[in-house]
């Protein structure tokens, strides 16, 4: 038996984690991974990350997806492979729980929260539910966290509690994700990669236009000098590559080449193992 409850958050003494903050490389990796699986495929994966000293907050830094099919369980073994893999690169982070990406809570939820308990011993895991499809809509990434708890004394059945979630990130990370949100808005919109280059290059231009007003009124004398923004505009200005208009067209030209040629030898690449899947089952 499988309940999925809100209970206001001062009411969830019953469960030890009380709250998750969830990194936006984390989101990026999810989105990563939903463009990467077929259509109408459900998508889950594994959260990495720490728990902090009282053990009611966890922060999740890390993510990666597991192979899932409902008639098939969890292999233990691949993903004990690939967290050992993680370890090499992030020794301190440990599971903290798992994730899906849709609109609600999947069937089978509580067999997979239990296979994942397993793995954070006597520590709760946390079920991270993502809604990656309204983020075209809403411009917001909408997250739920929940957390298992058992139903009466018994412990018969358990429900699912929501607790608080939320995202944290620098100055640098929340221009990443907005233009996660701005590439969303534009293919939501049905543009091809010519027409949201076009947009891109336009808010560039937009934005130039602003910056060459603000320094002619400075100039003139309409307004008054900021030593802070024109120390930023320095700083900005000096990491602008010196280049003369011919030299920027060959170097352009070139890298328009070879990112041409990558694009053709990697479909060229899949077309050569979907031929030899299909010669492998004849």
């Amino acid at each position: 038996m499988v309940l999925n409850l809100e209970f206001p958050h001062n009411q969830l003494s019953t469960a030890s984690t009380q709250a998750v903050h969830v990194s936006p490389v984390v989101l990026l990796s999810i989105i990563d991974s939903c463009t990467r699986h077929p259509a109408g495929e459900q998508i889950i994966g594994v959260l990495l990350g720490y728990r902090h000293s009282n053990q009611n907050h966890i922060r999740i830094e890390n993510s990666f997806p597991l192979k899932y099919s409902e008639t098939v369980p969890i292999d233990h073994e691949e993903l004990g492979r690939l967290y050992l893999l993680h370890l090499q690169v992030n020794p301190q982070q440990v599971i903290v729980g798992w994730y899906t990406v849709g609109s609600g809570i999947i069937n089978g939820a509580q067999d997979i929260h239990k296979d994942i308990s397993d793995e954070t011993g006597d520590k709760q895991a946390v079920y991270l539910n993502v809604d990656v499809e309204s983020l075209a809509n809403s411009l917001e990434f909408p997250i739920k966290a929940f957390v298992s708890s058992p139903i009466g004394l018994s412990s018969q059945g358990t429900m699912f509690l929501e607790i608080p979630c939320f995202t944290e990130a620098n100055k640098q990370e929340i221009e990443g994700l907005n233009l996660v949100k701005s590439i969303a808005a534009s293919e939501a919109t049905n543009h091809t990669q010519v027409e949201r280059l076009e947009i891109i290059l336009k808010e560039i231009s937009a934005t130039l236009s602003t910056l060459d007003g603000y320094v002619s009124q400075v100039l003139a004398g309409e307004i008054e000098a900021d030593s802070k923004v024109g120390r930023y505009l320095l700083d900005t200005i000096s990491l602008v590559p010196k280049l003369d208009p011919q030299v920027f067209e060959k170097v352009f030209n070139v890298h328009n080449g070879d990112l041409m040629m990558v694009s053709y030898l990697a479909e060229l690449t899949k077309t050569q193992l979907a031929i030899a899947e299909k010669l492998n089952k004849i």
